[in-house]
């Protein structure tokens, strides 16, 4: 395909749509960078970092962007920029650097130890796997604000304890991928502990 045209594009329109190895292929393809082609790359950089910080990120939408990062600060596309009045280079970095301890956070943050977080557990508690409850009677059954509720699940969302899924006006929420295995060990704890007493009453009937 063609090189991404970074100097007639509309910005606002490429953050959005931009493939991240289109993007690279240009980069890759431009011989002599004009201000306007890095000012545009770098814009679309940041708007999407906002988003992460904005909303809930996908984690391998996060490591891709730092993958991203790390090719356009190789020496190779760095020079290529270099005549440009801003470090463009350097800026790159930084954000690579920030979206690594952020992603590195996230994915430290063991889904296990969240459980310990207030009401993290009672929001588990509620929902059974396959099934959906609604945002709102959450909020309502644990008396929590708006904007606190919408705090919890949006960490709850980045470790996959819950997803999030938007019907009408309506925000409903199902156990993610860790939330189901969570669910899933202690279902199993239970039996365990259920057999284990039956074996005990059994023995001492005997």
């Amino acid at each position: 395909m063609p090189p991404i045209d970074l100097i007639n594009c509309v910005p606002e329109i490429l953050a959005d749509s931009a493939d991240l190895h289109d993007l690279l292929t240009s980069a890759r393809k431009t011989e002599k960078w004009e201000e306007r082609q890095a000012e545009v790359l770098d814009y679309i950089y940041r708007s999407r970092i906002i988003q992460f910080i904005r909303k809930p990120p996908q984690l391998d939408e996060m490591q891709a962007l730092i993958e991203h990062l790390d090719r356009m600060t190789h020496p190779t596309i760095v020079k290529k920029f270099a005549h440009l009045t801003k470090p463009y280079a350097a800026r790159w970095g930084v954000y690579m650097d920030l979206l690594d301890s952020r992603l590195s956070a996230l994915q430290s943050q063991a889904p296990q130890a969240l459980l310990e977080r207030t009401h993290f557990s009672e929001i588990l508690a509620m929902i059974a796997p396959g099934k959906y409850v609604a945002q709102q009677e959450i909020g309502q059954r644990l008396g929590l604000q708006r904007a606190n509720l919408t705090r919890i699940l949006n960490l709850m969302e980045a470790n996959e304890l819950i997803e999030r899924e938007t019907i009408g006006r309506e925000n409903r929420i199902r156990l993610g991928q860790n939330g189901i295995k969570i669910y899933q060990e202690k279902e199993g704890t239970s039996s365990r502990q259920q057999t284990k007493r039956g074996s005990s009453y059994l023995k001492i009937a005997a």
